[in-house]
């Protein structure tokens, strides 16, 4: 619970600058930072899927989980390469 509590800490305080214009230490755009930080996350997300469908034992649905898990991270690349405000 306190691991997934603190990995919202950077979501809040990216949105927080980005709305206030409040300056984050070390970051010069915050809204480039939580485009990264959210595409991490959904990367870590398909990687969760993919360990999931390593435990499957019916190949089928193995096989449609693996395409699955990757989606998430594919998504998540192609909005780090599309202009901040789309992305």
């Amino acid at each position: 619970l306190v691991l997934g509590l603190g990995g919202l800490i950077p979501f809040v305080a990216c949105a927080v600058s980005v709305a206030t214009g409040w300056r984050l230490p070390l970051i010069d755009d915050p809204a480039r930072a939580l485009l990264g930080y959210a595409a991490v996350i959904l990367s870590f997300l398909g990687g969760v899927r993919w360990g999931f469908a390593l435990r499957m034992t019916d190949l089928g649905l193995q096989a449609r989980a693996f395409v699955l898990s990757v989606g998430p991270s594919i998504a998540a690349w192609m909005t780090l390469l599309a202009p901040t405000l789309m992305g």
